[in-house]
This record gives structure tokens, C-alpha cells and sequence, in this order.
């Protein structure tokens, strides 16, 4: 009986070290390194008209297979400033604009990603990133069921939508979420745009500090170097 006992309490405690390490290695392999300086990596994708009205604070998310910028374009004149997060996403690169769909009315209430990071964690939005493989020349986008898009647009360059927006995932070609955006705040007026250039793909979000009820203002889009 002890040597049953032992051959047990051995797998237990193989079972939990292969589950530590496992997790130690995801964390290692996968968690962003966060650079809370002032960058300017991105700002050609800005209007020069509006570059001086991004304030000098910017966050950048880097990982090998993606980075996320976070700035802020303040209007000064109006006493109120946009949130902007440019996510480039490394291995999108030969995907095709007109081949990726954005779901509507989706289910995403039990959606939670068990192994992963999760940024701004008690603000909104809370972002989720699923540790492990990302993605790889597919990409799935699902608005859930509690948002409301009020239009869409496309071009060859872009597409993308405005809309009120309570979550959004991100998920691959076998539809396994990978993203969770969850604006916990409740809907949320954001433009939400994809972009390729020059072989390069981005997410672009953006979202103003102005009351929730407020529409945004549809000219954002004009701020942005999208030629």
C-alpha cells in the first residue's frame, strides 16, 4: 500500500512540476515586453498636420509576432484626446483584405482565454492575448452579440467599421479566439480599422474620453497617412 501511495503522490507532483514549467516556458516565450518611452515607430501613419498633437506619452507591447503602440492625440482646442492603439501583426503579411471577415451578433459571454496575458486589467478595454502559437496568414474578427455597428467601409487599402462596441475577439482559421477585447465600461463608440502596407498589416483602434453616449466623430479616419 506505501508503495502505491508513493507512486501516486510521485505523479501528483510530476504532474504539477510539468505544469509550471510549462507555464514558466509560455510566459518566457510569449509575454510582451512593456517600454513605457516615448517612440515614434509609428508615426508614419499619422497626418503631419496632426504629429505635434500626440502626446509624449506612448506604451509599446513587443512581442516576435506582434507589437502594439498605445499613443494619445490630444484636442486641445475641444479639451478632450483620442486613444489610438496600432497593433502590427507580423505573419499577416500575404493576407487579403477582401478575405477577411468581420462576424456580427457573435456569442463571446463565455469566451476566456485561460493561458495568457491580459493589458490595462481593470480599465477599458481589458485586452486578452492567448499565450502560444499566434496567428498565421488567417485572421477571424467577431463583434459580439451586445455591439452595434452603425457602418463599415472598404477600400483596397483598408476596411473597417464604426461602431458601439462591447467585445471583440480575434480568432484563427480553425476559430480558436486568440484576442478578447472587453470594454468593461459597457459600448463604447470606436473606429476599428485593418490596414495593409507594403506587405505590412495592422489593426487600428480608436476610441475618444468623451462620454460614452457620444458618437465619434466619423472624420478620425482623416488623420491617418492611408495612402
Amino acid at each position: 500500500m506505501n508503495k502505491i501511495f508513493k507512486i501516486i503522490i510521485s505523479g501528483i507532483i510530476a504532474i504539477v512540476i510539468v505544469y509550471f514549467a510549462r507555464f514558466i516556458f509560455y510566459v518566457a516565450v510569449y509575454q510582451y515586453d512593456i517600454d513605457m518611452q516615448f517612440n515614434k515607430e509609428y508615426f508614419w501613419l499619422f497626418k503631419d498636420s496632426i504629429k505635434t498633437d500626440i502626446d509624449t506619452f506612448s506604451r509599446s507591447c513587443t512581442r516576435k509576432k506582434d507589437v502594439i503602440y498605445d499613443y494619445k492625440y490630444i484636442k486641445y482646442s475641444e479639451h478632450f484626446f483620442y486613444n489610438i492603439t496600432i497593433w502590427e501583426f507580423k505573419d499577416l503579411n500575404p493576407i487579403e483584405l477582401n478575405k477577411i471577415p468581420i462576424n456580427k451578433n457573435i456569442d463571446l459571454d463565455n469566451i476566456k482565454l485561460r493561458r495568457g496575458e491580459t493589458l490595462d486589467s481593470g480599465f477599458s478595454p481589458e485586452t486578452t492575448v492567448e499565450f502560444g502559437p499566434f496567428f498565421n496568414n488567417k485572421i477571424i474578427f467577431n463583434v459580439d452579440k451586445y455591439s452595434e455597428i452603425d457602418s463599415c467601409f472598404e477600400t483596397t487599402k483598408y476596411k473597417g467599421f464604426y461602431g458601439k462596441i462591447n467585445k471583440i475577439s480575434f480568432s484563427n482559421e480553425k476559430g480558436k479566439h486568440l484576442v478578447l477585447i472587453n470594454y468593461i465600461d459597457g459600448r463604447t463608440p470606436i473606429l476599428f480599422l485593418i490596414y495593409k502596407h507594403n506587405q505590412r498589416f495592422f489593426v487600428i483602434i480608436v476610441k475618444s474620453n468623451k462620454p460614452l453616449n457620444e458618437p465619434l466623430n466619423k472624420d478620425i479616419i482623416k488623420i491617418f497617412n492611408l495612402e
